[in-house]
């Protein structure tokens, strides 16, 4: 689940990113524009996916557009979004939205850019309050160093009826988005009726 990918502007010296990562690891892609028709929202899956959607969310004050790409893939929902996180009522209002396009789904798990900084600690986001409002329990963070300096990823991986482990930050350099690497687990159905 990629946020803010380049298809093709100057930012990515006029590569097609979707394309090309979609060579270099031989799987499917799925893309939706956000912030314009080249930068936008992609889910790589290893075998094909179904049900790709576009979710438009409401626009911050400050701009720009926003919106999340969604899939089905094994069994669960998959999104991907970049949210206003610079303008906190913004990100509660396009997360807000967020989980009410995937409320009819029961398993679910979102890879976001919250676009404001999260430590190793428990992170302090309105949009993540949000979506933990609206049911969405698992969560996965985490920084790393690079060049002897510590980055706090500003992504998450936040799920609804999975459990997350296997959390990694990937040290990146000449990236502000340290990749975030989780395992996703569906919980048993007997556990999400439940709700743990």
């Amino acid at each position: 689940m990629l946020q803010e990918v380049d298809r093709g502007g100057l930012l990515g010296g006029g590569t097609d990113m979707v394309e090309y990562l979609a060579g270099e690891t031989r799987m499917e892609i799925a893309y939706a524009p956000a912030a314009s028709a080249q930068v936008g929202n992609a889910i790589l899956t290893s075998r094909a996916h179904s049900g790709e959607r576009t979710i438009e969310l409401p626009e911050a004050p400050d701009g720009p557009a926003r919106s999340a790409l969604a899939i089905d893939f094994m069994g669960a929902t998959y999104a991907s979004a970049q949210l206003s996180g610079d303008q906190a009522d913004a990100a509660a209002e396009q997360a807000a939205t967020l989980a009410s396009a995937l409320a009819g789904t029961e398993v679910a798990v979102v890879g976001a850019d919250l676009g404001d900084a999260l430590g190793t600690e428990a992170p302090d986001s309105s949009a993540l309050d949000t979506l933990a409002d609206a049911g969405w329990d698992a969560l996965a963070h985490g920084s790393a160093t690079v060049d002897g300096e510590e980055i706090a990823g500003v992504g998450v991986i936040i799920g609804r009826a999975v459990t997350l482990d296997e959390v990694a930050v990937v040290a990146t350099v000449g990236s502000d988005h340290a990749p975030l690497i989780a395992r996703v687990t569906p919980l048993e159905p007997a556990q999400r009726s439940r709700g743990r």
